[in-house]
């Protein structure tokens, strides 16, 4: 996917500002930036959330599907696991004997086959965001779109989950645009780091192109950098 002099106003103010970016396919791009930057942002107007003020938004083969998680797990409280990783498929018209089949045999992607027929209280944290991620995975998106959907985890269990995400993606093959402020998170999982400073993409690279050649002090400081030298 390519994003092209992308622009989102709000209140007649540029929160992302011309921005241009590319998403290589079965690649996990992370985004990094300050509180405000406009991360959230970006990620919504991805997602046709948000309307665009100018730029377009382009895929490779003509046309391509996105999934968007946030880092609340939002499962609907009444459906049980089955049923919530099913809701998509059921909005698409799939018939309910497919739907449970097509659920059923993802379940073991996400760990989770023995909880089909509990509901979102009856599950733990991380089990509610594999049913999250379940959820918009089942549709087989080319993109996906994490907006720090493990940072209200415990450390632990965060990092669990990044190992258990990431080995999901090389299987089945789905590109990431995921965002963090964790840095281990991002260093750990990035194929490119992108840096948005105040709705504008300043950088993009791998880990250690980032580390070793940052483009400003700006983003060397972000990183907290030492021996920065004006």
């Amino acid at each position: 996917m390519r994003l092209e002099k992308f622009t989102i106003r709000i209140q007649e103010q540029d929160i992302i500002n011309s921005l241009d970016l590319t998403i290589n396919p079965g690649e996990i791009l992370v985004l990094m930036g300050p509180s405000g930057s406009g991360k959230t942002t970006l990620l919504k107007g991805i997602a046709g959330l948000i309307p665009l003020d100018s730029g377009k938004q382009t895929w490779e083969n003509g046309i391509g599907t996105i999934g968007l998680v946030f880092q609340e797990a939002r499962l609907f409280p009444h459906l049980t696991v089955l049923e919530n990783i099913a809701f998509g498929l059921r909005v698409k018209g799939i018939p309910a004997k497919e739907r449970r089949s097509q659920v059923r045999r993802f379940l073991k992607n996400l760990q989770l086959e023995k909880l089909e027929n509990r509901y979102p209280h009856q599950l733990s944290g991380g089990q509610q965001q594999r049913v999250s991620l379940g959820r918009a995975l089942i549709l087989n998106p080319n993109l996906l779109l994490l907006d720090e959907p493990f940072a209200s985890l415990d450390t632990t269990l965060r990092l669990d989950l990044i190992e258990w995400l990431s080995e999901l993606q090389r299987k089945l093959g789905f590109s990431i645009l995921w965002v963090t402020h964790y840095l281990d998170e991002a260093l750990s999982i990035a194929d490119r780091i992108g840096i948005i400073l105040d709705g504008r993409l300043e950088q993009t690279g791998t880990p250690s192109e980032l580390f070793q050649k940052p483009a400003s002090e700006k983003i060397a400081q972000f990183l907290s950098l030492p021996n920065r030298f004006s």
